[in-house]
């Protein structure tokens, strides 16, 4: 008899290929983007130093997040 081979299910984290989709920046990244739109959208709007400001003292882990996000990105896509 011939064995059939397994089913394939689907595997966590996701890939793509041969490389490791990162679930945890991505997740990070739009969980600021979305504390963050109101101000990006006055940030869009019209760029004042008042905005800018606010963002940072408002919304500073989300802020922080974002600017921390390739490192975040490079640590989590070589782990796997």
């Amino acid at each position: 008899m011939t064995r059939r081979p397994a089913p394939q299910t689907a595997s966590f984290p996701p890939s793509l290929g041969n490389r490791v989709l990162p679930v945890v920046p991505i997740l990070l990244g739009v969980a600021a983007i979305v504390d963050l739109r109101v101000e990006l959208q006055l940030l869009f709007d019209q760029v004042t130093v008042t905005t800018v400001l606010a963002a940072f003292q408002n919304h500073g882990l989300a802020v922080m997040v974002l600017l921390l996000l390739p490192s975040l990105w490079h640590h989590y896509s070589r782990r796997f």
